[in-house]
């Protein structure tokens, strides 16, 4: 089980609670996934297909600018001429 507990200086050790994880590890991953196709709708706490475009626009703006000498490439409008549209 884990455990977690916080030390303030030249004080004892204080167990501090921790909320149950109910997708831990791959199974927990693949349960989770399998729910948001049967329920339409992910599960709290896992990102989203939106999240996970934004995650690599903002590495692709990255990777584009240290190309052309660190211009400045907003991961939006990568976005947009892939003609993805979301609304954050």
């Amino acid at each position: 089980a884990d455990r977690l507990a916080l030390r303030r200086p030249g004080g004892p050790a204080e167990p501090q609670p921790l909320e149950p994880v109910p997708f831990a590890d791959r199974a927990g991953t693949v349960a989770a996934f399998a729910r948001a196709i049967l329920d339409g709708r992910p599960e709290p706490g896992f990102p989203t297909g939106a999240d996970n475009l934004h995650s690599l626009a903002m590495v692709e703006a990255a990777v584009s600018s240290a190309a052309r000498g660190g211009e400045r490439v907003r991961p939006a409008d990568l976005l947009a001429a892939a003609g993805i549209h979301t609304v954050r």
